[in-house]
């Protein structure tokens, strides 16, 4: 609320009292009034009933908040909260005070800003310039570690995880200790020669000061102690500091973008439905489902003596109910008893169903069904269908036969077989 009213005090009512419309905003009723003010309407009732996404494209509509980098990305964060934990208003509020203070914005690579990253992630990049806010002391003051006890405490505790203190240098465990300390040490040393060279020109570490009492501090043998060696005064400056670097400018691959007013979807998004759609989607989806399983049945069945095995056979895979396995019999053993299609799965014919025919330009066709004689040059296309009558239909199967005519086949027949309550068989 203090954020909002700063802002509708700025942009609407900087001739009020900042001190007093902040005062006013804290109770519900003096929030509307500051904004029915700054003619900034909000239904709450209807406001409230919008999914989380949508209610926050809504306020910053209704505030004419100006769009960026930081708008966008905040955005974002509110999709991928939606699409993960639901849109609860007040869980989204919980959730965004925890994580308010971690989020960052990514910025592309090639944009001219600071990159502040990890020694690890730096690895293997380089930079003209390099700055090391080192945390000299970055060795744990305490830490566990495993030690070997299979020789204490009477023989029956093999091993022990123990908290390291300087204590540890008066008992049994003084070399483990000391040991530990050196791997740390080793592991702090490697991390500043890998930042240390990452630059190209010039390099910046941010160092404490020394302690009066250089002795005991070398004596604890920090990162900080190793820079005594080159002086005991800061700033320690090796090599020239006049020198001037000469920039050059790379090709940043990035792009600028036009603020924009926000707009309803609502005002430019139109969604058209079919009746079918609309009164009849349970069916609609029925037949749909149907036509695809009945298609897949077909593209396994080269001749009718295979057909009862392919149906029982995609039964005991589960690839359909008991329901559709009795229909599929039924459907399946009517259709190859047909007059016009029985001719068609004998084996007088070399059978390939839904095989890919690629064309020089990259455009591909598949076909049901084609079958080529064994005895003539005679080639068949059949297409199923299972909805009604239509010339789209004529056009694709011709889309066929011209595919075959290209590859230098001339006697081909067309036909299309569709397959609903009454078989029709219509022959191109």
């Amino acid at each position: 609320k203090v954020v909002i009213a700063e802002y509708v005090w700025v942009n609407y009512l900087s001739n009020e009292n900042l001190h007093n419309v902040n005062l006013e905003i804290k109770s519900l009723n003096g929030f509307l009034e500051v904004l029915k003010r700054a003619k900034i309407y909000i239904n709450t009732t209807v406001i409230l009933q919008e999914p989380l996404y949508e209610l926050v494209e809504q306020v910053i509509r209704l505030f004419n908040f100006q769009e960026d980098i930081y708008l966008s990305f905040f955005l974002d964060l509110v999709l991928v909260y939606t699409e993960k934990k639901g849109s609860s208003i007040s869980n989204f509020l919980e959730w965004w005070e925890s994580r308010i203070d971690k989020e960052a914005i990514i910025v592309p690579e090639g944009t001219d800003a600071v990159q502040v990253m990890t020694i690890h992630k730096s690895k293997g990049l380089a930079f003209d310039v390099v700055m090391i806010p080192f945390n000299w002391e970055d060795r744990k003051k305490t830490s566990d570690i495993w030690v070997d006890t299979s020789m204490f405490f009477n023989k029956k505790l093999p091993t022990a995880l123990i908290e390291t203190s300087s204590k540890l240098e008066f008992s049994y465990f003084k070399d483990s200790y000391k040991r530990e300390k050196e791997m740390s040490l080793l592991d702090s040393l490697n991390k500043l020669y890998v930042a240390m060279t990452r630059p190209k020109e010039r390099l910046y570490i941010f160092s404490k000061y020394f302690p009066n009492n250089m002795k005991d501090y070398e004596m604890k043998e920090n990162l900080n102690s190793f820079l005594y060696n080159y002086s005991d005064k800061l700033p320690v400056i090796l090599g020239d500091p006049e020198l001037m670097h000469n920039s050059t400018n790379h090709l940043k691959k990035s792009f600028s973008t036009k603020k924009q007013k926000k707009l309803n979807w609502k005002d430019v998004i139109s969604l058209k439905h079919t009746a079918e759609d609309i009164w009849d989607t349970e069916t609609a989806n029925t037949k749909r489902d149907w036509g695809k399983l009945l298609h897949f049945v077909l593209s396994k069945i080269h001749y009718k003596s295979q057909k009862d095995q392919v149906i029982d056979d995609m039964y005991k895979l589960g690839k359909f109910s008991k329901e559709d396995y009795q229909k599929l019999h039924k459907v399946v053993a009517k259709l190859l008893a047909h007059n016009d299609i029985k001719p068609f799965f004998t084996n007088d014919w070399n059978v390939k169903n839904e095989k890919e025919i690629l064309m020089s330009n990259g455009r591909t066709y598949i076909p049901d069904r084609l079958l080529f004689s064994s005895i003539t040059d005679k080639i068949v296309v059949i297409d199923y269908k299972t909805g009604r009558v239509s010339n789209k239909h004529k056009i694709q199967i011709n889309d066929y036969a011209n595919t075959l005519m290209l590859m230098g086949k001339r006697n081909i027949d067309k036909i299309l077989v569709y397959i609903s309550s009454e078989i029709k068989v219509l022959h191109l």
